[in-house]
């Protein structure tokens, strides 16, 4: 069994438990509202974002 805590690519939310914003194929569209909670995440990479979902959330990472 792996250890989730040594995963430190990508930052995925499967399902609604956690999602502030939509789910799509059972991935969350990440929202403003996900963005504190990623800010304290440590991996380098979040999945994932759509510019015409939520455009604020995509501006706040640049």
């Amino acid at each position: 069994k792996t250890d989730p805590t040594q995963w430190t690519a990508r930052y995925v939310i499967w399902g609604k438990r956690g999602c502030q914003g939509i789910i799509v194929h059972g991935i969350c569209i990440l929202s403003t509202a996900d963005l504190p909670t990623l800010y304290n995440r440590h991996e380098l990479f979040a999945n994932k974002f759509q510019l015409k979902t939520d455009p604020i959330a995509y501006q706040c990472l640049e």
